[in-house]
């Protein structure tokens, strides 16, 4: 089972509200919208959020089977708690595709293609496009004690170094994969430059 790990317990101290919340042109939240597109390749999706953000834990709690809720009360300290709390959570899994809730303009074949590296024996798999690496990345269960070990800011950036013989590039034709909303100016932006149409 490929497990999704959806990291939604940021503060958006940079857009001045719950970045998450506000609406996309397809009437879905950027959290809903990047839930989604990460569930369209996965076996199941866990949300990683901060047990302080309610409306974030409400949000998702009252989503379909296949979305389950993880907080995670040490996720202000940093993603790489976060990611650490999400795979200690569903340490079942024989992959996991780590994706950021703020990243809603992924496409979904790009996910697809992620999870088809790891289905076919990659041990790290990331996205790449013009010759830039980007999200998300997926990591094989091989990969599970360096993942709950992580702390702090670097997230699995780290890991992608240490074990960069081990990295499958995934090319894909998906600028998305480098977009996060940090502002209401991104946000202006970008909802007006891509489509978020294929969910």
């Amino acid at each position: 089972m490929i497990q999704g790990l959806l990291l939604a317990a940021g503060n958006s101290k940079r857009f001045g509200s719950q970045k998450l919340l506000t609406s996309l042109p397809n009437s879905q939240s950027i959290a809903m919208t990047s839930a989604m597109s990460l569930r369209s390749s996965v076996d199941r999706v866990a949300v990683i959020v901060n047990p302080d953000h309610q409306p974030i834990v409400n949000l998702f709690s009252a989503a379909e089977e296949s979305l389950s809720v993880v907080p995670c009360g040490l996720s202000q300290y940093g993603i790489g708690h976060s990611i650490a709390c999400g795979v200690s959570e569903t340490s079942h899994a024989q992959g996991w595709v780590i994706a950021l809730a703020d990243m809603p303009f992924i496409k979904t074949t790009t996910f697809k293609a992620v999870v088809k590296a790891l289905r076919g024996g990659a041990i790290i798999a990331v996205p790449v496009c013009g010759g830039k690496r980007g999200h998300p990345v997926g990591f094989s269960q091989k990969m599970y004690d360096e993942l709950i070990q992580l702390k702090g800011d670097s997230g699995g950036k780290a890991l992608l170094s240490r074990y960069g013989s081990d990295v499958v590039e995934v090319k894909c034709q998906d600028p998305g994969i480098f977009i996060d909303i940090d502002t209401p100016e991104d946000l202006q932006k970008y909802r007006e430059e891509f489509a978020v149409d294929e969910l």
